[in-house]
């Protein structure tokens, strides 16, 4: 009994310096939006993983729409201790998307970041994830990759940027614990769509997509998910339709009709993409290309090429057959530092010593590993990195 008393002073002290931030603070207000319904077993975690955070100038609206269990009971216990928690009762059950807008509604902030109830975010997520936004005006929302409850440490796939722009076309890859800029969003009148019982967050990125917003992926952890497996069917019916739908609209934003979204040929659509995005400019069209190479074909990379792993678009070939001056090792880095505008280029070793290979960090994005060879040493080099030719 003692060392739970002791346990709930250290926490009240933990919310209530996070609240003396609120107060003191010059950074960006943000507005953490929060629905929840009937999840009172799980909430606190959720509340608390918010409320530590290591930002502090937030206000979080938790929306509760219309709980039977005693999440309200146990919303307001929280917000006795912390006054930046907000709490929207619906007087009964309205479906998530519109306590999302209410929520949205509601936000006073610069940014809004979305949690939900069942979800974890990691102490510096709000502190990064702003960071980003504000180093990076032209990108409208911002999340990272994250692992699952169950699943500790297996963490999905980063999507490099470029790349992630196109494969949004096809389906939803960017998950929705996101901090998004609020200015955008009120501009285009951007909502959650009440007809959507799931898959509302892709519809939401569909809005901000089609209106020429930018959504970027950390490759870093600040989340953690619950995946829950025990809807009725009808909700998983309801998620493969919304998803061809939603899918639907988004190629339509190409002049792209397919009769089935879920049966029609990637790479015919791929090809298509190819064909009309010069005039439609949607998407990085280098990225474009390689997608298509990349899923579609499996080309034999030509002997005497500029091997690049772009964090942007994740591998492109350059032939350097244009670039003059003669391309051997010992020249590599000065070809390099030509090719990047004489930006610092730093050299290390492949892993057997033979090849130079280079990395070059920049600001929020990398170069990396590229290799410069001549013909001679093509061949015996695909050989040890097969990877190479896909």
């Amino acid at each position: 009994m003692k060392k739970r008393i002791i346990s709930l002073a250290i926490l009240c002290a933990l919310i209530l310096l996070g609240a003396g931030g609120y107060f003191l603070s010059k950074d960006p207000l943000v507005s953490v939006v929060m629905p929840t319904y009937n999840r009172a077993d799980l909430l606190p975690r959720s509340i608390l993983s918010i409320l530590t955070q290591t930002y502090k100038n937030i206000e979080f609206i938790i929306v509760d729409d219309g709980s039977t269990d005693h999440s309200v009971a146990l919303i307001k216990s929280f917000q006795r201790m912390d006054p930046r928690i907000r709490l929207i009762e619906n007087k009964e059950n309205m479906g998530i998307s519109v306590s999302r807008n209410k929520g949205q509604a509601a936000a006073k902030g610069k940014y809004i970041a979305i949690q939900d109830s069942d979800d974890i975010s990691w102490p510096t997520r709000l502190e990064k994830e702003v960071d980003f936004l504000e180093k990076h005006p032209d990108v409208v929302a911002v999340n990272s990759i994250y692992d699952e409850v169950g699943k500790e440490g297996k963490y999905n796939n980063w999507v490099p940027p470029l790349r992630q722009d196109i494969l949004m076309y096809f389906n939803n890859y960017f998950t929705h614990l996101a901090v998004i800029r609020k200015s955008f969003i009120d501009r285009h009148k951007i909502k959650y769509n009440t007809n959507y019982i799931s898959s509302e967050d892709y519809d939401y990125w569909k809005q901000i997509i089609s209106n020429g917003g930018k959504i970027r992926m950390l490759n870093e952890p600040l989340i953690r998910l619950r995946r829950h497996r025990t809807y009725q069917p009808e909700y998983y019916k309801a998620i493969l339709k919304n998803r061809q739908q939603i899918k639907a609209e988004m190629l339509s934003l190409f002049g792209i009709f397919p009769q089935n979204t879920e049966t029609a040929s990637r790479c015919q659509i791929l090809k298509q993409m190819i064909r009309i995005n010069p005039s439609k400019k949607l998407v990085n069209q280098q990225a474009l290309l390689f997608t298509y190479r990349q899923e579609c074909q499996h080309p034999v990379l030509p002997r005497g090429s500029l091997y690049i792993k772009h964090q942007d678009w994740m591998d492109m070939l350059i032939p350097i057959s244009n670039m003059p001056g003669n391309y051997y090792r010992e020249t590599t880095k000065e070809i390099a530092n030509q090719i990047y505008e004489n930006k610092k280029v730093k050299t290390f070793q492949w892993e057997n010593g033979k090849y130079e290979t280079f990395y070059k960090q920049d600001g929020s994005y990398g170069l990396f590993p590229y290799l410069i060879l001549d013909n001679s040493d093509w061949e015996e080099f695909t050989k040890s990195k097969p990877y190479l030719t896909y």
